[in-house]
């Protein structure tokens, strides 16, 4: 039972670690670093309507829809300030969550190590127990079920350490590629605009 309630934290752990990676991963299916590559040099300059017109599609509400809107805007300030809105916005949206994936890695680590002392605990108080082999203690007895049950709780923990790598990784790549998006857009609707 008490190996169950291990595995069960450390899958919710594990779970909420996840959805912090869900929140960094585009929901629409559009890469910003795509959509900045398509949007490079002369090419890009070529492709901007096509690419302008698919984002336009976008439900609303989406970031990437917004950035070009607001940068569509006239006059200069009110454009910065639309485009500083959404990189704050975007900046929100892609620190959401950031520290879950931290705290459930202890959460994990500290029930996993918890739930080992219980069962460890519960173990030797049978008086039966202490008779056993050695080896026997160890690997089937109270012992083995309490170093399962704190293996449990630290794999939760790495497997929650590891997707808050990934997520931070994604999102730093993510916030870079956005930085050069809003640069690019702005650069080819001005050059789109009259002066």
């Amino acid at each position: 039972m008490i190996t169950v309630l291990a595995i069960v934290v450390a899958v919710l752990c594990v779970a909420a670690s996840v959805r912090r990676l869900l929140f960094v991963l585009p929901p629409d299916g559009l890469d910003t670093g795509e959509i900045v590559v398509a949007l490079r040099g002369d090419a890009g300059r070529a492709r901007f309507p096509g690419v302008a017109s698919r984002v336009a599609k976008l439900p609303a509400g989406a970031w990437e829809r917004e950035i070009f809107a607001a940068a569509s805007e006239r006059p200069a300030e009110v454009r910065a300030s639309l485009l500083n809105e959404q990189l704050r916005e975007r900046d929100f949206d892609l620190a959401r969550w950031s520290r879950v994936p931290r705290v459930c890695a202890s959460i994990a680590t500290s029930s996993g190590l918890l739930l080992a002392t219980t069962a460890l605990r519960a173990g030797l108080q049978d008086p039966d127990a202490l008779a056993a082999d050695v080896g026997q203690l160890v690997t089937s007895g109270a012992v083995g079920q309490a170093l399962d049950v704190a293996m449990v709780g630290l794999a939760g923990a790495v497997a929650c350490l590891a997707l808050q790598a990934s997520a931070n990784r994604l999102a730093k790549a993510e916030l870079a590629a956005t930085d050069e998006l809003v640069g690019r857009v702005e650069a080819l609707t001005d050059s789109k605009k009259p002066q």
